[in-house]
């Protein structure tokens, strides 16, 4: 018996001749997380663009939206997986220790991607940086440049639903995700202190913060961590201004 009913339901087509669903015109999974609006955001930021060219210059092919389909597919994967290993989690606290830490890790690298692009173009005034994310795959990703975090996400729902049949021990399922996080993880500093089960409120210290900027120069995968340290300016730049000692005016 499942542990709770799914609400999810999806439009067939979602991009075709003059017209485009978006959010929950086009779909929807379930009201945990509240991700309406953030997606809503992510479709409107990939189609606006298209818009504005397909109006410049005449072409109106749906084959120049197809990354818009795309991105509704990835979207809507990415939040089922997270919701439905949440709902298995949920009867199992072990398990939903475990689980807890997918979901904190996807909020906290879409961020930096968010921040990194955001630093990038206050730098360089070139809007390219907002495309590069769509270029690098996996489309609906909050972090789609790390297919290791991908694979994250894809082991949890796939140890829950062992669970959910009754083939493997929530304890067993919550043990390879804290051994994933600790052993493979490859996108985060301090990964292997945040896959341990005992941490259940990690505290970023300055100390730590130290630690994850030399990690991130010296450690990370490329793509990651020249990413990490811009996000880490623009946060900087941003507090700075509000603070009002800053030197930009933002």
């Amino acid at each position: 018996m499942r542990l709770h009913r799914p609400l999810q339901y999806s439009a067939k087509t979602v991009v075709g001749d003059h017209y485009c669903l978006t959010s929950h015109a086009a779909g929807f999974i379930d009201a945990l997380y509240s991700r309406g609006l953030a997606n809503t955001l992510e479709l409107v930021n990939a189609l606006g663009w298209r818009l504005i060219a397909a109006s410049r210059d005449g072409d109106w092919s749906k084959e120049r939206f197809a990354h818009v389909k795309a991105l509704h597919q990835g979207l809507f994967d990415f939040h089922d997986d997270l919701v439905y290993s949440s709902f298995v989690g949920f009867g199992h606290y072990e398990l939903w220790n475990a689980v807890n830490r997918t979901w904190m890790l996807g909020t906290m690298s879409g961020n930096m991607m968010v921040e990194d692009a955001y630093y990038r173009f206050s730098e360089t005034g070139d809007a390219d940086v907002f495309l590069e994310a769509e270029r690098s795959g996996n489309p609906g990703s909050p972090l789609p440049i790390s297919e290791t975090f991908v694979r994250m996400g894809k082991l949890t729902r796939e140890l829950c639903e062992a669970v959910e049949a009754g083939t493997v021990e929530p304890g067993a399922a919550a043990a390879r995700i804290h051994e994933y996080i600790q052993k493979e993880v490859d996108f985060i500093a301090h990964a292997d202190r945040f896959g341990l089960p005992e941490n259940r409120c990690f505290n970023m210290t300055r100390e730590r913060m130290d630690a994850a900027e030399e990690w991130s120069r010296t450690q990370a995968p490329p793509e990651i961590g020249k990413r990490m340290l811009n996000a880490a300016r623009g946060m900087a730049l941003a507090k700075e201004a509000e603070a009002g000692t800053g030197s930009r005016d933002y």
